[in-house]
């Protein structure tokens, strides 16, 4: 798989605010105060990335967006692939085995089967349950993003929500991950400022919505 340029934060600003219905150049300007011209540029880039779709709206006399959602969904498994692989190689370098041998190990511990992860991602994007999961938990990152007024780029905030997820599916009872991220924003939101307080924000809201969908999460990303 061919590895792409991580997206702007900037862009993904933009595919936040048209889920938000700020989904014309006016509208967006004004919402974030500058001039509508390089909002119109970045839109069309947007656009051009698959990641929004705009409509000729002609009563208005201008260009309606939309969210790509196939597209957005596409990425998130992508995004996954690569958070494995990237873990995979990192633990393997840690251990100092091989990134097979490192699968083996972890078959045989019975921990988790991912000899055949890359397979098994493809498998379940096209399994409807868990696209509209997905969709779900992307729709919560977007609220998220936007209530605090958060810059992140979709790479770091698709890893955010894996994060979250295999966080939930090593612990989904005992709330030991809800215990950590309160006392983490006890003790860190103020030394540690907005970034880290957006964190919590975002894994927070995953993981509850982690527990509404926990047997479809379960059954969809067992290949965690």
């Amino acid at each position: 798989m061919t590895v792409r340029e991580r997206y702007s934060a900037a862009l993904t600003k933009l595919v936040i605010l048209v889920y938000k219905e700020y989904n014309y150049p006016q509208k967006i300007s004004q919402h974030i105060r500058v001039t509508q011209s390089p909002v119109s540029r970045q839109l069309k880039q947007v656009e051009k990335d698959g990641y929004i779709e705009g409509k000729k709206e002609n009563l208005l006399y201008k260009t309606v967006y939309e969210l790509n959602w196939y597209n957005l969904i596409s990425l998130f498994y992508e995004n996954l692939t690569q958070n494995i692989s990237f873990n995979l190689k990192k633990q393997a370098e840690k251990e100092k085995v091989s990134v097979e041998k490192l699968i083996e190990s972890l078959k045989e511990n019975k921990e988790i089967d991912l000899r055949n992860y890359k397979e098994e991602i493809e498998r379940i994007s096209k399994d409807n349950k868990c696209n509209q999961a997905v969709h779900k938990i992307i729709e919560t990152s977007f609220e998220v993003s936007f209530e605090t007024n958060f810059d992140i780029s979709l790479d770091d905030l698709y890893g955010l929500i894996y994060f979250a997820i295999i966080s939930f599916r090593k612990n989904p009872f005992t709330g030991a991950w809800d215990k950590s991220i309160y006392r983490l924003t006890e003790t860190e939101k103020e030394k540690r400022g907005k970034d880290v307080t957006y964190q919590i924000d975002t894994l927070h809201a995953v993981l509850k919505l982690s527990h509404c969908n926990q047997n479809c999460l379960f059954r969809c990303f067992k290949v965690l």
